[in-house]
């Protein structure tokens, strides 16, 4: 085991695509994949985009996970991830908007354990706001009411919009 002042050693690795992501603490290790795309804003936030977290816990991870439906454990987690990324605001979602009321980009980010040796929370809810910084969406040009997307060959994606980088620390 580790003294009790020690500290789980920090890993990550970039994928080949924006947004892919997987971190490590010492041995527990999950994978998060960002993605986006642009969809019509409900009329309860029309300038506002969307931002969601899925977080997965299977048997690749620990053989205590089950496949199928989400344990209490991974849905625990993915509402901890959301309110330490979405609740503080750090995403600013409404840099997300392209036309108020008729385009908004939804921000997916999915999230996998891939090795369980402990501390999976803080993990996951690393390997998410890494992801999001590692995202680029397709930049838009907006003129009156009308869009245009380029595609990456065009103009170079650009980041999301985070104000600031809320990290989880577990001490136990």
């Amino acid at each position: 085991g580790r003294a009790v002042a020690a500290y789980r050693r920090l890993g990550i690795r970039f994928g080949a695509a924006h947004g892919e992501v997987e971190v490590n603490f010492g041995p527990t290790r999950a994978l998060a994949v960002c993605s986006g795309e642009v969809i019509v804003p409900p009329a309860s936030r029309p300038n506002e985009g969307k931002i969601s977290f899925s977080v997965e816990f299977g048997p690749v991870a620990s053989p205590s996970f089950d496949v199928g439906r989400p344990s209490a454990q991974a849905t625990s987690v993915a509402n901890f991830v959301e309110r330490l990324l979405k609740g503080s605001r750090a995403i600013d979602a409404e840099a997300l908007c392209i036309v108020g009321g008729q385009k908004v980009w939804s921000i997916r980010v999915d999230v996998r354990a891939l090795d369980d040796d402990g501390n999976l929370g803080d993990v996951c809810a690393v390997a998410a706001l890494c992801s999001l910084l590692h995202f680029r969406k397709a930049d838009v040009e907006v003129q009156g009411e009308s869009a245009k997307s380029f595609t990456v060959e065009e103009r170079a994606p650009v980041p999301l919009s985070i104000h600031h980088l809320p990290v989880p620390v577990t001490f136990a």
